[in-house]
């Protein structure tokens, strides 16, 4: 598991809030620090065009992450040195995108 991050769990994700009907977005943290945002389709058209459902999945390589990280914490007071702290990192993120596709 990658140590660049304090606060996080192997299941370090959030569920953003909005979509379309039928379906989900999920942003998750991975092991090694990978931001992984998985989108799925599970409405009706999606099951009988494509037999299931459809899932998009957009990763964040961990140098890129941590430059995301830099940007939602830009301007706030924390200590020097301050490990990058995964949960509130995954909550900035759900605040500022309700979907996928935003």
């Amino acid at each position: 598991m990658d140590n660049t991050w304090t606060n996080r769990t192997e299941e370090s994700s959030v569920r953003l809030r909005a979509g379309l009907p039928s379906t989900a977005t999920w942003v998750k943290l991975a092991p090694d620090g990978t931001l992984v945002v998985d989108f799925y389709d599970h409405s009706q058209q999606a099951q009988s065009s494509f037999g299931n459902d459809v899932a998009y999945v957009l990763t964040v390589q961990p140098p890129e992450t941590l430059k995301l990280w830099s940007l939602f914490i830009d301007g706030e007071e924390r200590p020097a040195n301050t490990l990058p702290d995964a949960i509130l990192f995954l909550q900035r993120l759900r605040e500022r995108f309700e979907s996928y596709f935003e």
